[in-house]
């Protein structure tokens, strides 16, 4: 069954070079994927580190930490846990 998501990639024109700050933060996100999924590459746990992440951002924007860095890294537990699932691995 689709996704809403799946829907909106079958309808949205998608174009990064109208906002070259989205392009550069897709192309960090891959860049974190794929360093996560060599140190991480089991999804057992995706969920809790999803938390665990979102924590990380709301403790960095209290405390003026990298909240850029951590919500990258939000993003790529999302999109693991997007694609991957959670527990297969």
């Amino acid at each position: 069954m689709p996704s809403k998501c799946s829907e909106l990639v079958i309808t949205t024109p998608v174009s990064l070079a109208d906002n070259p700050a989205d392009e550069l933060a897709i192309r960090e996100i891959v860049a974190e994927l794929r360093r996560a999924r060599s140190k991480f590459p089991g999804n057992d746990r995706l969920f809790k580190a999803l938390v665990e992440e979102v924590g990380e951002v709301a403790k960095a924007m209290l405390e003026g930490g990298d909240v850029r860095g951590e919500a990258c890294q939000v993003a790529t537990v999302a999109i693991r846990l997007m694609t991957e699932g959670e527990g297969n691995g």
